[in-house]
């Protein structure tokens, strides 16, 4: 064989490796490219027992728990990390609700090393148990001793009546009611059981929720000595999420801090930016930025509310 006859020979093997290799080559790229798939990607919670396995996909290959970096539970830009769990497993990981979830659709968004993957999260919550039930439970009695130990209870005939007070608070939140009644009546305010005010014609309550949890505020009217109504209402108290927003360099970002309170304060990196309501700030590099507003109302019942926000900036 002579000189050329093996130059052709080797030729061929090396077209032949490189043929051969392209249908591997190929579909490297189209797993490079492919999304991140989550299986289901609607899952509903009725109750808190339930749990589910979401796999995720990548390019039609399962990847492992360990690829996944971090979960948000989302309503558009505002997270809600603490009404549900998640639990990485060998490949994907399972999702369950915690004792938080509410009423609502979320989007969890799990991000992994090659890409993201969105479940639409449904929670109509028909069995799940109510306020007085979780608590009872907790406390390991039953619903009735507990209506009855938080003075829950009205004459024979009488009906309870609902406060119809929002179903959410957040930390630090004033709860602030008014109702109407007969000055000679003796009103008595309670939450969670407790007596938080009283007396004659007391038909005014302002608290401060300072503790995430479930709250049972009841109001009870007497005249002289006897039970005369009992309204009642349940909320649930959260903590703020954080709040992103996006800016651009040299372009103002405007934020307003809820009414009702007597002081503002806003903060960048422990820096007071501004002792506003408003704030009107430009950044001048882009980047990740972390914000606190910390609001105040001084008088007989001192409120405190701190908003946290992460500002992404970027080049116009």
């Amino acid at each position: 064989m002579n000189a050329l006859t093996h130059s052709t020979e080797r030729f061929r093997i090396k077209l032949a490796i490189a043929f051969g290799c392209l249908p591997m080559f190929l579909v490297g790229i189209q797993q490079a490219n492919a999304e991140v798939t989550a299986v289901p990607d609607q899952i509903v919670f009725s109750d808190q027992e339930t749990q589910v396995k979401v796999e995720l996909l990548h390019g039609g290959v399962a990847l492992p728990g360990s690829s996944i970096t971090s979960t948000g539970f989302y309503v558009d830009d505002h997270r809600y990390d603490h009404m549900i769990q998640t639990e990485r497993g060998e490949t994907g990981l399972v999702v369950s609700p915690t004792e938080s979830l509410e009423i609502g659709t979320y989007d969890l968004i799990i991000e992994t090393t090659v890409g993201r993957a969105k479940v639409r999260v449904s929670s109509p919550l028909q069995d799940l148990p109510t306020s007085l039930e979780n608590r009872a439970h907790r406390l390991g009695v039953t619903v009735e001793e507990l209506t009855k130990s938080y003075g829950l209870q009205t004459p024979m005939g009488r009906e309870i009546v609902d406060l119809g007070i929002p179903s959410r608070y957040f930390v630090g939140q004033v709860f602030d009611i008014n109702m109407e009644g007969d000055i000679d009546r003796l009103v008595i305010w309670r939450i969670n059981g407790e007596v938080v005010e009283e007396g004659l014609g007391s038909y005014a309550l302002r608290y401060v929720f300072r503790e995430p949890g479930d709250y049972i505020i009841s109001m009870q009217e007497t005249k002289e000595g006897v039970i005369v109504s009992t309204s009642v209402g349940q909320t649930r108290v959260v903590p703020e999420a954080s709040i992103e927003h996006e800016a651009q360099v040299g372009r103002p970002l405007n934020l307003i801090a809820p009414d009702g309170y007597d002081s503002y304060t806003w903060l960048m990196a422990d820096q007071v930016l501004t002792r506003e309501q408003s704030l009107i700030h430009e950044f001048d590099y882009p980047g990740v930025y972390s914000l606190t507003c910390i609001s105040k109302s001084e008088g007989e019942v001192p409120a405190l509310r701190k908003l946290s926000y992460t500002i992404i900036v970027s080049r116009p």
